[in-house]
């Protein structure tokens, strides 16, 4: 099987949305992370469309958050991170269940 990573496929894919689609029943794992590696709906992923598309090929398995808050390059000066995971995965949360509650694959 294939898994599919958002965050990697904004960056190598022309279209993700047509990759996924592509893949069909091959798809047995997703790794949800926007285009900064925060949470879906912090940078410009169509998140949206993604949940559809994972729909249409009839997609059961899994998704799972792969954040990645502050990067080495962004800690603050002290080495820390600036932003905690506990935030980052909260934010995650709410994107997930304001999604839901919009009916964000239909």
């Amino acid at each position: 099987g294939v898994m599919a990573d958002t965050f990697h496929m904004n960056v190598e894919e022309s279209s993700p949305l047509d990759a996924v689609r592509g893949l069909g029943s091959l798809l047995n794992h997703v790794h949800l992370s926007d285009s900064n590696r925060l949470a879906p709906g912090l940078g410009h992923i169509d998140f949206a469309g993604f949940i559809r598309v994972l729909e249409e090929i009839g997609y059961r398995g899994y998704l799972a958050f792969e954040l990645i808050p502050d990067p080495p390059n962004r800690l603050g000066e002290d080495g820390e991170r600036e932003t905690s995971l506990d935030d980052v995965a909260r934010q995650a949360i709410e994107y997930s269940r304001a999604s839901e509650r919009q009916g964000v694959s239909s």
